[in-house]
């Protein structure tokens, strides 16, 4: 597989599961995406901000050197402060900026260690996108398990 192929299948995934988690937090009523389905268990609401911190911190800030600064604390509050289109909104603008970020990254830069202290660092950027991705349907999974469990 060349890096172009891998670059365009980790495109796809992106949007495959943009379009999952959207559909399924869509069809979440807006008074139940900050409910917590069991106790310390995240909401909804949290999840989708979660991801929409994680993709521009590893994508922006770290492969392509944006400034962003993320605000991880903030993404597990217990207390709703964003409605429904806004978290779509911010949700959708991180999975276009990882988008963007992979398209422009060649064999090289794939095979360059990840510029991260901790884990996920000391691996190849190859190997930290794919636990990017990993990450993005992970807690797809979980969305969607909650839609289920909050449209009763």
């Amino acid at each position: 597989m060349t890096g172009r192929e891998y670059v365009r299948a980790a495109t796809e995934l992106i949007t495959q599961y943009q379009e999952s988690i959207r559909h399924d937090f869509e069809s979440i009523e807006e008074k139940k995406i900050w409910k917590r389905p069991v106790p310390g268990q995240s909401s909804p609401a949290n999840l989708v901000l979660h991801l929409s911190g994680n993709l521009p911190h590893f994508f922006g800030h770290v492969l392509r050197g944006s400034d962003y600064v993320r605000n991880r604390d903030r993404e597990f509050l217990d207390e709703p402060y964003a409605e429904k289109p806004e978290i779509l909104q911010i949700f959708d603008d991180a999975c276009a900026e990882a988008r963007s970020v992979l398209a422009k990254l060649d064999d090289e830069t794939l095979l360059r260690t990840a510029p991260v202290n901790g884990p996920p660092g000391g691996v190849p950027n190859h190997q930290l996108v794919l636990r990017l991705l990993t990450h993005l349907t992970y807690h797809g999974g979980q969305i969607r398990s909650m839609s289920r469990m909050l449209a009763q």
